[in-house]
């Protein structure tokens, strides 16, 4: 593979990395339908390529979790940002505090 080739790819995979974590951050890392943070996945919502037209772009990529892309696949998924609750962020932004004082993985959300 050329230099030019490797320094493309590699490029594009830090560019999918960084929308991966933004649409990430936009759900809070969370599946807007079960509420999981495990096994978190990037759906179109409308399908790229062939008649349907859909796009990479943010406002086509939806968080699910694999077990709700498996059950509801293809279906938008309406949320409202759960963190809107009432002193949900402040804790969250606690919460998160706490898992990197004691070791665990950290995440940064926002």
């Amino acid at each position: 593979m050329s230099a030019r080739r490797s320094f493309v790819r590699k490029q594009w995979n830090n560019r999918k990395k960084r929308a991966r974590r933004r649409i990430l951050a936009l759900y809070f890392y969370r599946c807007p339908l079960c509420g999981t943070i495990e096994d978190l996945t990037i759906d179109h919502v409308i399908p790229i390529g062939g008649e349907m037209g859909g796009t990479n772009e943010d406002d086509n990529l939806q968080v699910l979790c694999l077990s709700c892309h498996r059950a509801y696949g293809g279906l938008e998924v309406k949320y409202e940002p759960w963190p809107a609750c009432a002193g949900m962020r402040e804790l969250i932004e606690k919460l998160e505090v706490l898992r990197c004082s004691v070791g665990l993985e950290c995440r940064k959300s926002w």
